[in-house]
């Protein structure tokens, strides 16, 4: 990626976007999320690059600072929220 690159992360259960209690939510799928940040980035001149995440996992580095989320368990901990402990 360069610096004219959006990156652009989903969280879990938007793929169910549009399919679950569209009265809710709506009637927009993911789908259509992302086509509307493509057009918005290209009048911009940037480039989006999407990408889904089903559930949270904890960093890969032993150097992140990122905590847990609220109520995991210490296993769930990155190594270093471990060992700042």
């Amino acid at each position: 990626m360069d610096e004219r690159t959006v990156l652009v992360i989903n969280g879990p259960n938007l793929n169910l976007l549009g399919e679950r209690e569209p009265e809710v939510y709506g009637h927009a799928t993911l789908a259509d999320l992302e086509d509307g940040c493509q057009v918005a980035a290209a009048a911009l001149g940037l480039t989006v690059v999407s990408r889904a995440r089903s559930r949270w996992s904890p960093p890969t580095s032993t150097t992140s600072t990122t905590a847990a989320p609220p109520g995991a368990s210490a296993s769930q901990r990155s190594p270093a929220a471990s060992q700042a402990q």
